[in-house]
């Protein structure tokens, strides 16, 4: 039953983002909630259309990553890198390569709850004026927590981003960027140049490998002029097997224009397990 639970991953999102992220969430992956293997490499494969008042069209990417734990210490570091087609064009590159670390604490006999605070950092590496990248460097970090109840595992976290260069604090991701004076950005991972993001999970335990999950993530702007919010949520199985984790996301919007619909698919390779 611990593997099924180790993985609210500090790889995943969207991965999240991407896979979360992101989300994913979009520009850094959450820590993770229970029980990290000393060493984990992923890759996720992502893909989006989009409308915005400028743009539309479709994006995909691709993201590495690892990431190592010593226990209540954890360290990460993705990589990723897209295709994205603005009204017809097409550009091609890396996006923001990011690191981030997080340390843990347990409570309960069998770790049936935690917590923890996590710090991640972007690096300005993708092209702000092809919407790969923000432009600048933007730091994030927050609490997260999470709960086990039988087969139910929750998780949930708040994360304060901001860019790091007190140019742009005040200013919408990527605003002093020509192609970038609508909103947030990149296009591929649109994020306001300061906000609040929530993003909470649901994990059900369908068998000793397979489960099912449902998140949600929510951004709001603080103090960036012009700034948007967005509102998520995505649902797919995710499968366990020994050292191999896989993880199929579909996203929709509820409020907002980061994208019509979003598809993810996440593997992770855990040594040491």
């Amino acid at each position: 039953m611990t593997a099924l639970f180790r993985r609210f991953s500090a790889t995943s999102r969207a991965l999240l983002a991407v896979f979360l992220a992101a989300p994913a969430h979009a520009q850094h992956c959450a820590p993770e909630l229970t029980e990290a293997p000393p060493l984990k490499a992923t890759f996720a494969l992502a893909a989006a259309s989009y409308r915005t008042p400028r743009y539309e069209g479709r994006w995909e990417g691709a993201r590495v990553g690892l990431a190592g734990s010593w226990a209540p210490l954890s360290g990460r570091v993705w990589v990723p890198a897209y295709r994205l087609e603005r009204n017809g064009l097409t550009s091609t590159g890396l996006g923001d390569v990011g690191v981030g670390a997080s340390a843990t604490f347990w409570g309960g006999e069998l770790r049936a709850y935690g917590g923890g605070l996590d710090v991640a950092i972007t690096l300005p590496t993708g092209a702000p004026d092809k919407d790969l990248g923000m432009g600048h460097p933007m730091v994030m970090s927050g609490p997260f927590g999470s709960l086990r109840l039988g087969r139910f595992s929750l998780g949930a976290e708040l994360t304060f981003a901001t860019v790091l260069s007190s140019e742009h604090a005040g200013t919408p991701a990527g605003h002093d960027h020509g192609a970038h004076t609508h909103g947030p950005s990149p296009i591929v991972a649109p994020m306001n140049g300061s906000e609040a993001e929530a993003s909470a999970l649901v994990r059900f335990a369908i068998s000793p490998h397979w489960r099912a999950e449902a998140s949600a993530t929510g951004a709001t702007p603080l103090a960036a002029h012009g700034g948007e919010a967005r509102l998520f949520g995505g649902v797919g199985p995710g499968l366990s097997m020994g050292p191999l984790d896989l993880l199929l996301r579909v996203e929709l919007p509820f409020y907002g224009d980061a994208f019509l619909v979003r598809t993810s698919l996440a593997a992770g390779w855990a040594f040491g397990a």
